[in-house]
C-alpha cells in the first residue's frame, strides 16, 4: 500500500466501519475515561458522521479495507472551550504507519474544514508534535491534561487565508 492509493471518504457513507474505528480509539486512548466504555465511545462516533458540518468524521480505504481515520469536533479539550473546532481521533492501523495514512487524514480534514469556512483549526498531542508541524500545524500552548503534558497546536486553512 502507498498513500497515493488511499482513497479518503466521508464515514457517512461507511457507517459500517464505526464499530471498528470505535474500538480502535477506544484501544488508544479509552484508559483516559474512567466513565466511559466502548459502548459509549461507539456510540459518541456515531454522532460524528455528518457529511457537510461538524462533527464529522473521515476514513482511510485502501479498496474496502480500513485504514485510519480522523474527525472534526466544535471541542476537544474540556479546559479550552475557547478554542474551536478542533481536529482529533487521528487513528491509523498500526500495520499501518509510516506509509503517508496518518498524513493524508489530515491534510484532508484541513481541506474540507476550510470548504466549510473553518479558518483556524486547533488539536492536542503528547507524542505526535513532531509529525503535525511537519504539516504545517504550529505550537499555541503547552498545557497538563488527562493527566500528562500536551501541546495545543493550531493551524490557518484556506478560509483563514487573507
Amino acid at each position: 500500500m502507498t498513500a497515493n492509493r488511499v482513497r479518503i471518504a466521508s464515514i457517512a457513507d461507511h457507517l459500517g466501519l464505526v464499530d471498528t474505528i470505535a474500538a480502535w480509539h477506544w484501544a488508544e486512548w479509552g484508559h483516559v475515561d474512567q466513565g466511559g466504555s466502548l459502548a459509549s465511545w461507539t456510540e459518541g462516533l456515531r454522532g460524528r458522521t455528518n457529511r457537510e458540518r461538524i462533527p464529522t468524521t473521515y476514513v482511510a480505504l485502501d479498496g474496502d479495507d480500513v485504514l485510519g481515520s480522523v474527525t472534526l469536533v466544535a471541542h476537544d479539550m474540556e479546559t479550552r472551550r475557547d478554542l474551536s473546532p478542533w481536529l482529533a481521533g487521528l487513528c491509523v492501523s498500526p500495520a499501518q504507519r509510516g506509509r503517508g495514512v496518518g498524513s493524508a487524514l489530515v491534510r484532508h480534514a484541513v481541506r474540507r474544514a476550510a470548504t466549510m469556512g473553518v479558518g483556524r483549526l486547533y488539536l492536542y498531542t503528547g507524542p505526535g508534535r513532531g509529525f503535525y508541524e511537519r504539516l504545517g500545524w504550529r505550537p499555541i500552548a503547552d498545557e497538563w491534561y488527562e493527566g500528562q503534558p500536551v501541546v495545543v497546536m493550531a493551524v490557518q486553512t484556506s478560509a483563514g487565508s487573507p
